[in-house]
């Protein structure tokens, strides 16, 4: 008999629902940038996508050691890390 995992918990679902709102919210600003410039697109590109290295890097070494308060503390650090990082990209593309 397999063990389900646990349903997430309704903090995590809002803490995705947030993150899923920014990253749209970065994403319709940066399209909207179409005079950026290549080079510093590809800046915050790699930079996001670090981030996102280590959110995944965090969350397999969860899988191995799911108890671990040091691992949960980091994993949402980074992701908070990330909503921090494409709020603040968002907000300086808009004009005013």
């Amino acid at each position: 008999m397999l063990i389900q995992p646990p349903a997430p918990v309704p903090a995590e679902a809002a803490w995705r629902d947030e993150l899923s709102t920014a990253n749209a919210s970065f994403r319709e600003a940066l399209d909207a940038s179409p005079d950026l410039d290549p080079a510093v697109r590809a800046i915050i590109e790699k930079n996001l996508a670090d981030i996102d290295h280590a959110i995944a890097e965090i969350e397999q070494a969860l899988e191995q050691n799911p108890s671990s308060a040091m691992l949960q503390k980091a994993l949402v650090s980074m992701e908070q890390q990330r909503i921090d990082v494409l709020r603040t990209l968002t907000l300086s593309s808009n004009p005013g």
